[in-house]
């Protein structure tokens, strides 16, 4: 906890074609954790969101996977939150069909099995669905600045809390299949 290094810096991305950017790690009380970043090209189109899961000891557990369904234009900035159990979700802005602005989301369980298919988050064609955060219990909503959020924190052991925005969107509570509560 004090940022003394546990070993070598490894790469973590098996694709290195283009840009690999804008990367977010979480990792669960028994040291299982998941990466997530923005891969230029990979998915067929602009920007795609992948993630790729490792042991404690930093090995993978198996390759990188993509996280996003749609793939046209970018899908980028992707968030991610593991739980105690080491299940996670990544969230990630990205473009509708008519080219605004949206925040979606996908679960996992601790496997990297997905818990169903991308749902979108963000409501109506604001331009400033950007900048998603996410997070699966309270302590991690107080660590990703949400502390305002406290009064709808509920019970997390069914489901995630998830910030389309810290630019004043709403927080969103969700069950762990993506349907809103």
């Amino acid at each position: 906890a004090d940022g003394t290094p546990r070993g070598e810096e490894f790469q973590v991305n098996v694709f290195t074609t283009g840009f690999q950017e804008n990367p977010s790690v979480a990792m669960s009380d028994d040291g299982h954790f998941v990466a997530a970043w923005q891969s230029d090209g990979q998915d067929g189109d602009f920007y795609g969101v992948y993630a790729r899961r490792f042991f404690p000891d930093c090995t993978p557990a198996g390759g990188e996977f993509q996280v996003n369904e749609t793939t046209v234009d970018a899908q980028r900035a992707p968030q991610v939150a593991m739980d105690d159990t080491a299940d996670f979700t990544v969230e990630w802005e990205g473009r509708t069909e008519k080219m605004a602005d949206a925040v979606y989301g996908r679960r996992y369980e601790a496997d990297g099995t997905p818990q169903g298919g991308e749902w979108r988050i963000s409501v109506g064609t604001s331009p400033v669905a950007r900048a998603p955060d996410v997070a699966l219990d309270a302590e991690s909503a107080r660590h990703h600045g949400l502390d305002n959020a406290q009064s709808i924190l509920k019970d997390f052991a069914h489901g995630l809390e998830a910030a389309e925005s810290l630019r004043g969107l709403p927080l969103r509570e969700y069950e762990t299949q993506g349907r809103r509560i």
